[in-house]
């Protein structure tokens, strides 16, 4: 779950993104700018042979291969990635 939807549930204060990221923790966010995911973004950005949107991401044949290996790369919003992000923002 995303911080930015447990803050609209009540879950979370703020919605913040992790450890000093002040920024709101939605899914454009995670996918196009946090900047643990540089590298990755990188990598999706080389293989669209272009700059990198949602629209792009979401919409088109190209956009959902690479968003796919993306999300299976970082693991991002899986049980794993949780507990993991979790000890960092204790530690």
């Amino acid at each position: 779950m995303f911080k930015s939807f447990s803050r609209i549930i009540g879950k979370d204060k703020e919605g913040r993104c992790f450890r000093d990221c002040t920024i709101e923790q939605t899914p454009k966010h995670l996918l196009l700018e946090y900047r643990l995911y540089w590298e990755e973004r990188k990598e999706m950005q080389r293989q669209l042979r272009s700059s990198l949107s949602l629209e792009k991401l979401f919409y088109t044949k190209k956009g959902r291969e690479v968003l796919f290996l993306f999300l299976n790369k970082t693991e991002i919003a899986t049980g794993k990635w949780l507990k993991a992000v979790g000890s960092l923002e204790r530690g």
